[in-house]
């Protein structure tokens, strides 16, 4: 069984605690749900990666050319994750 969400954070919460606490609270559904395994994927050297490392997750790879810097509005290489509840 597969889920998909999406979500992206402003720059005006960076730093507040409410992506890890999203992400808590993303993990404890899954769990509830019997989900065993979540991956992401997130901007290489982005400002969530050391996040999802805290929290856990492990890095899988990293694929070129996939993802859009929304500040840079260039195709930047994204970071896949994994992490084992």
């Amino acid at each position: 069984m597969e889920s998909r969400w999406c979500g992206h954070d402003s720059h005006g919460t960076l730093g507040t605690g409410i992506a890890r606490a999203l992400m808590a609270a993303v993990h404890e559904e899954a769990r509830m749900a019997g989900r065993r395994l979540l991956t992401l994927d997130t901007l290489t050297g982005g400002a969530a990666e050391p996040l999802y490392l805290s929290m856990g997750y492990v890095v899988s790879g990293v694929i070129p050319e996939y993802a859009l810097n929304y500040n840079s509005n260039a195709i930047e290489p994204t970071t896949v994750m994994y992490k084992r509840l």
